[in-house]
């Protein structure tokens, strides 16, 4: 029985997959017990329901844990669809992008992350774990899998990552601009994807710097993510004695690639304007021990409650930011998942 066959047979919850970046073996988990230590964080406090059997920022341990190689298998649609809602709305989104463009003119901040959420509704309910199969394994992506309970799945498989630990050395990265695949060298000269990346580089840089010395940069590049490209440097550092891992967690996270260059202003901002509860989306997930840990970023995801499919898409808004150009970007990171639910948006 391979991993996910038994996840998915197992009455024990919750139910872990974890996959790391550029490692072949997997990890599959189930039920609360005193093995491998996980570290699952929200992007912010839950406030829809759809949330509410997920765990708020936590380390868990399981009772069953077992490591294996495992293969993707492609997935059939069998599926109807019978609803689509997106929340927001393109007429709300423009609002949204609009209202932070005069505020980037006060000069209150540069950069803030709207997101979208596409629900799918099906005519019945839908085999999650055959979903889920299909994305394991991306060549350079995490892949996770985490479910509190057997109405609700959340999965993704995220290019990015927050912080690696190995004992004192330590590892992180800026993620941040999106082209196309067909368009990817066009990051590399244009504007408004420069000072998207830019803002994200910088803090990102400032915070490794407290907490670390020496801290080695690597060179701008360009990185692929399925069929879309980012702008990507990666940063290393050993940690200086007295510094705490949990700390540097918590100043990195959220970084201006999920969240803006402000804190303090896009928390209101999105208050205000955020349509729904991102819950796990642009959370943290990945094991966590005192002397390793492993940390994606929780993009690239979608959550699965019975016969609804929510996907989750975002787009840096800057001065530069066209609302429609920015909507467009929301459906081409989702394209994977659309296409094979055969939707188009």
């Amino acid at each position: 029985m391979d991993l996910i066959d038994w996840l998915k047979s197992s009455s024990l919850y919750p139910k872990l997959y974890w996959q790391a970046r550029g490692v072949k073996t997997a990890t599959a988990a189930l039920g609360v017990g005193d093995h491998y230590p996980f570290y699952i964080a929200p992007f912010s406090p839950y406030q829809e329901a759809i949330w509410q059997e997920f765990p708020q920022k936590t380390v868990l341990s399981f009772q069953e844990v077992r490591f294996a190689e495992t293969t993707a298998i492609p997935w059939k649609n069998p599926y109807e669809i019978e609803k689509v809602s997106l929340s927001p709305s393109y007429p709300e989104w423009k609002i949204a992008v609009e209202k932070a463009k005069l505020a980037f003119q006060k000069k209150r901040f540069q950069k803030v992350v709207l997101t979208r959420k596409v629900s799918i509704t099906l005519k019945r309910s839908i085999d999650p774990w055959a979903m889920f199969r299909s994305y394991i394994g991306e060549k350079g992506a995490y892949t996770f899998c985490f479910s509190p309970c057997k109405q609700s799945l959340f999965f993704g498989s995220s290019p990015e990552r927050l912080l690696k630990q190995e004992g004192n050395n330590l590892y992180t990265e800026a993620l941040a601009g999106t082209r196309p695949y067909d368009a990817r060298y066009e990051l590399m000269e244009n504007k408004k994807e420069l000072q998207e990346f830019a803002i994200v580089e910088k803090k990102v840089l400032q915070e490794i710097k407290r907490f670390c010395f020496p801290v080695v940069a690597s060179k701008k590049q360009i990185k692929i993510s399925r069929n879309i490209a980012h702008l990507h440097r990666y940063f290393q550092g050993t940690l200086l004695p007295g510094k705490s891992i949990d700390l540097l967690i918590d100043s990195l996270h959220p970084t201006p690639a999920i969240l803006g260059d402000s804190s303090t202003y896009c928390q209101e901002f999105l208050a205000k304007y955020a349509a729904f509860d991102r819950g796990l989306y642009c959370g943290l997930i990945g094991p966590k021990t005192p002397s390793y840990t492993d940390l994606c970023v929780a993009i690239r995801s979608l959550l699965i409650e019975q016969n609804t499919i929510h996907l989750f898409s975002g787009a840096g808004i800057v001065r530069e930011s066209d609302p429609e150009k920015e909507w467009n970007e929301l459906n081409e990171k989702l394209e994977p998942y659309l296409k094979k639910l055969c939707l188009t948006l």
